[in-house]
């Protein structure tokens, strides 16, 4: 049922840092490069998985620059049990690494010209003028939602 919602012609995936395979599925609909410029309500806001954006966490940008091209070329070869062990490693791995090493700077937004990003990847809430970063929906099921002109989180 879920890959039957993903494949709905109305509905973009914003792929983030696990999501490497995703490419290799067809009549999804990814968003490219991995972030979404858009004007809402007057505002230029930038929606992004958001690990592109962390300064420092030098060990991921290089894993992200050179397995996730290598992980794509070899995923139609590579057998479902590996895949999904290294996708439960990477999970782990990241709960543990990236809450002490991973900063998004307030001022992304103002660096990247727009008034606003918002994005996941960090897994923990933070909501400052120029940035809103969502928590794990795993952790409580909070979601954003724009109503009005207003961004508020709703469970």
């Amino acid at each position: 049922p879920l890959l039957e919602v993903l494949r709905d012609g109305r509905v973009s995936i914003l792929p983030g840092n696990r999501d490497f395979l995703l490419g290799n599925s067809s009549g999804l609909k990814l968003v490219r490069p991995e972030e979404l410029r858009l004007s809402l309500g007057g505002r230029r806001v930038i929606l992004a998985h958001g690990h592109t954006l962390p300064e420092g966490d030098w060990g991921f940008k290089c894993l992200h620059a050179v397995a996730w091209p290598l992980l794509r070329r070899l995923d139609p070869r590579l057998p479902l049990a590996f895949k999904d062990g290294l996708a439960r490693r990477m999970v782990s791995a990241s709960q543990v690494v990236r809450p002490l090493k991973a900063v998004i700077a307030p001022d992304a937004a103002r660096r990247l010209g727009a008034d606003l990003v918002v994005c996941g990847h960090l897994h923990r809430k933070i909501v400052t003028p120029g940035l809103i970063v969502l928590p794990a929906f795993v952790d409580g099921g909070e979601y954003l939602i724009l109503e009005r002109g207003e961004w508020r989180f709703s469970l």
